[in-house]
């Protein structure tokens, strides 16, 4: 069953966003995110050749979006033994209207583009990690999973014309919390965009 989800917990490392206003519904479920520079402590935890393909920013409408379906997802689904995709295709699926991105996750395949590619994801982490744990720990599964020369090539052969790729990103958090505290997950959104650039051969 649904645990009615409250009590956003403000991430003190991050907590720079004094003036970040808080959202809510008629169900008394707030949210509200972490500070912005949560981007720039991932990037801190990536390696140079992550670094080199693709570095995250923040954006209004991504935390905006984030705020918006985090209330959404029920106990079971964010009480999560280890960090994973949001399984929810549903909540994945408003989360990608609201930002106008195509319907499938950033580990989709990155070839064979021409046109500008978006893509927007959600990702569930425990909540027992720190503020500077969940950075490493964003860090290091978009690194496992997603950010690296054999998921987001720099360039490909489309139709005989060659195309370089390039990429920006963005991330935002918030933290979620049962009333009764025995669950607490931070959700995260990821968003990238590819574009293609043809180049001579």
């Amino acid at each position: 069953a649904s645990l009615a989800l409250a009590g956003i917990m403000a991430v003190s490392m991050l907590a720079g966003c004094n003036g970040a206003a808080s959202s809510g519904d008629d169900n008394g479920t707030t949210t509200t995110p972490v500070d912005n520079s949560f981007a720039a402590s991932v990037n801190a935890e990536m390696n140079d050749k992550q670094k080199a393909i693709v570095t995250f920013e923040s954006s209004a409408d991504l935390v905006s979006a984030v705020n918006a379906v985090a209330d959404k997802f029920n106990s079971s689904e964010l009480n999560v033994p280890s960090t994973d995709w949001a399984t929810n295709t549903t909540i994945k699926n408003d989360f990608r209207d609201m930002l106008d991105a195509d319907d499938e996750g950033v580990s989709s395949d990155w070839t064979n583009n021409t046109s500008k590619r978006t893509a927007a994801d959600i990702i569930i982490v425990p909540g027992k990690y720190t503020e500077e744990g969940l950075a490493k720990e964003i860090a290091t599964f978009l690194g496992d999973k997603v950010v690296k020369n054999t998921v987001m090539p720099n360039g490909d052969i489309v139709s005989g014309k060659m195309y370089k790729y390039t990429y920006t990103g963005d991330l935002a958090v918030t933290k979620v919390e049962s009333l009764d505290g025995k669950v607490s997950a931070y959700v995260v959104g990821v968003v990238i965009e590819q574009t293609p650039t043809e180049i001579a051969q």
